[in-house]
């Protein structure tokens, strides 16, 4: 079985300059803990509940001002700095499809 058989072709996303008020409201909304973030049409990153919570809320942020790109993990930092990095990409595509509807499958 391939990734590509049972992936969600049309996923719910969120812009960079979205709020994180923003992003959590669609993450309620979707039953999600996790959306990939879209710069100018481009996956850059994905923003989850904790991103939200840890490093915007309780660092401080205004989660109605404070913006996704502020707390979301970056794939360029990833890839970067850690030698790990390229295999991020590899765990934001597994962590985008085990985070879906809970009511969806998981692939694992």
């Amino acid at each position: 079985m391939f990734v590509r058989e049972v992936m969600t072709r049309h996923a719910a996303t969120v812009g960079a300059d979205e709020t994180l008020e923003a992003a959590a409201r669609k993450m309620k909304e979707l039953g999600v803990g996790a959306l990939p973030v879209l710069e100018r049409g481009q996956l850059t990153g994905i923003v989850t509940d904790r991103d939200v919570a840890v490093r915007g809320v309780a660092a401080g942020a205004d989660p109605r001002r404070a913006r996704v790109r502020d707390a979301m993990q970056h794939l360029e930092s990833a890839a970067r700095l850690d030698p790990l990095g390229p295999m991020f990409v590899s765990s934001l595509a597994y962590h985008v499809c085990t985070v879906g509807r809970r009511d969806e499958l998981r692939v694992r």
